[in-house]
């Protein structure tokens, strides 16, 4: 996806992740050496549609990151979740 950022990207990376894509956290330098992370809810389920509405917007988000086997996985607490 080029961009990879913006309004563009947005609705774009909705559209993936209404089609059944993971959704992932970009991030900007390596976490535990992923640049990817998996995004859920806080139990490991898939994230909530509200998830929608942040997509590609820097966000502050309380979580846990867990490894399983090579995947990161950040189970994230969305009531939390802040805009910058």
């Amino acid at each position: 996806m080029r961009p990879g950022t913006g309004i563009a990207h947005k609705a774009c990376a909705n559209l993936c992740i209404v089609g059944g894509q993971p959704a992932v956290l970009a991030t900007y330098k390596p976490v535990e050496g992923a640049s990817f992370i998996l995004l859920a809810n806080s139990d490991g389920t898939l994230p909530p549609e509200k998830m929608y509405d942040y997509v590609a917007l820097p966000v502050e988000l309380e979580g846990e990151l867990v490894r399983l086997d090579d995947l990161l996985i950040f189970r994230a607490d969305w009531s939390k979740i802040k805009t910058q």
